[in-house]
């Protein structure tokens, strides 16, 4: 394969993460920004390509490779930051017009619209939460039904153009 971006190796970490495995440390293994060229240049594929993912930026292409594949894409910062900032560059899932009105619409903040457009794709995510009321309404993406195809369709047209190297 190549180099990290921060200098490591992707072979070497690779290969330590499958003698983890074969030697019964972890049941499955995982990548994380993984691009499609990088899943194919692969020996074996991984169980999981953990990504950035969010209503603001998600890769579709690689998401449909997973799917194809057997490989779980998992969302992490799905709200791209939410109030307290992160490094995530594609800007705040909470501050979308088309997010704030659907919040509105099904009665729920914009936090449980992002959260949901994730989950009901069928992809697992994950945050960081430090307010236990956030938290709360975080959990609760079930109770009030789903979005509608129109409002996933909605949603789906969301695309920051900024570009994100991967890897």
């Amino acid at each position: 394969m190549n180099q990290c971006s921060f200098g490591g190796s992707i072979d070497a970490t690779w290969k330590a993460l499958k003698e983890a495995r074969d030697g019964g440390k972890t049941k499955t293994i995982g990548v994380s920004h993984f691009t499609i060229e990088n899943l194919e240049a692969m020996d074996e594929k991984p169980s999981v390509n953990q990504c950035s993912l969010s209503v603001r930026f998600h890769d579709d292409e690689t998401i449909e490779y997973c799917r194809k594949n057997g490989i779980t894409y998992m969302s992490f910062s799905p709200l791209c930051g939410g109030s307290n900032g992160s490094s995530c560059p594609y800007g705040s899932v909470l501050t979308i017009p088309e997010v704030i009105d659907i919040a509105a619409s099904h009665k729920v903040s914009p936090a449980q619209v992002g959260l949901k457009w994730v989950a009901q794709q069928g992809l697992p995510l994950t945050t960081a939460v430090w307010n236990s009321t956030y938290m709360a309404e975080d959990l609760d993406l079930w109770s009030w039904g789903n979005l509608t195809d129109d409002e996933m369709s909605t949603l789906n047209s969301i695309q920051n153009t900024t570009s994100h190297e991967e890897n």
